[in-house]
């Protein structure tokens, strides 16, 4: 990346066909989708989609995903659609799914990541899909941020990250999931969950029923693991220390330095007897979904605050749940 910072545009719904038109001259434009905010450019292009690696610092083998204004598109971008695929898009497009399958050749190796495979989704946010439709291509999009840290959720964050990378960013409404897209692929063997997200694999088997698994971990293959977008180096963290528990007993009541700590999940049933310092920095959830969508924003804030340490209560490891662990596993990686 130049060490020159780019003059970054402040755009917002008003300016779509100003956006589109930087998009289809190779420039980056930075998006909100209902997951997180996209870093965006024309995925038709090798040299801008080599633009947004550097605007990372990510891995040039980290596949991008390519985002579509409607379902009907993915028969332009995927050489073949399996049934299985099908009967996920009718079900959850628009919406937090993205699906590996084999791609079209106009799509340049630097999108994929060398791999003959896409990862193709329809963001659910009307906004999102106008852009694309505006600028009439499809949009390789990974999350605006510098490759590891927090992905952001919110206009402030995107502009904070991306402010001098990018020749825009677009405003728009906040993040209603908060949290990456599902992934998954498709082989003989069924559909593999390789990213979990705000679409479960429950829900994924409710639609595919149960003659069709849905495999995870372990029971995915090596070589589908390979294709997943972000699947291969630490990600989402932020500068503050991040540490799980289950327990209130495993909390240092007695901080032994003057840095505030934070505790963030659900449900949080702190014992009042207890003189709790007034310093700690307490987001208390009401349930699984509202702790998905402010867990980036909670670890932005956790760096603004100078907290010493963020404690997060593990959450249940099925549904979404699953998902916020994996951000945290991923998070908590030295």
């Amino acid at each position: 990346m130049s060490t020159n910072p780019l003059t970054t545009l402040h755009l917002t719904s008003k300016d779509l066909r100003q956006a589109a038109d930087l998009l289809r001259k190779g420039k980056l434009v930075v998006f909100p989708t209902e997951t997180v905010w996209g870093l965006g450019a024309n995925a038709l292009d090798a040299a801008a989609c080599a633009r947004i690696f550097q605007a990372k610092g990510r891995p040039a083998d980290n596949p991008l995903i390519v985002h579509i204004a409607k379902t009907s598109d993915a028969e332009t971008w995927a050489l073949s659609i399996p049934k299985e695929a099908r009967m996920l898009m009718e079900a959850f497009w628009p919406g937090p799914l993205t699906l590996i399958l084999p791609k079209n050749p106009l799509i340049p190796d630097s999108v994929t990541g060398g791999q003959s495979t896409v990862g193709l989704r329809v963001p659910a946010l009307e906004l999102a899909r106008q852009l694309i439709l505006e600028a009439g291509v499809p949009l390789a999009a990974p999350s605006a941020n510098p490759s590891g840290r927090p992905s952001p959720t919110h206009f402030s964050m995107a502009w904070e990250a991306m402010q001098g990378r990018v020749e825009a960013i677009l405003e728009g409404p906040s993040s209603l999931e908060g949290l990456e897209s599902t992934i998954v692929s498709f082989s003989p063997l069924g559909v593999h969950y390789l990213r979990p997200g705000s679409i479960s694999r429950e829900a994924l088997q409710g639609v595919l029923g149960p003659s069709i698994p849905v495999l995870v971990g372990e029971s995915s293959p090596l070589s589908a693991i390979s294709v997943t977008p972000g699947s291969k180096y630490p990600h989402y963290r932020p500068h503050t220390p991040i540490r799980l528990f289950e327990h209130e007993e495993e909390l240092p009541f007695e901080v032994q330095n003057s840095s505030p700590l934070g505790i963030l999940g659900v449900g949080l049933g702190l014992d009042s007897n207890r003189k709790w310092p007034v310093r700690w920095k307490i987001w208390n959830c009401v349930t699984l979904e509202e702790l998905a969508r402010i867990l980036f924003a909670t670890f932005h804030q956790a760096d603004l605050l100078n907290l010493g340490t963020l404690w997060v209560k593990r959450p249940q490891e099925n549904g979404i749940g699953l998902a916020i662990l994996n951000r945290l596993q991923k998070a908590t990686i030295n």
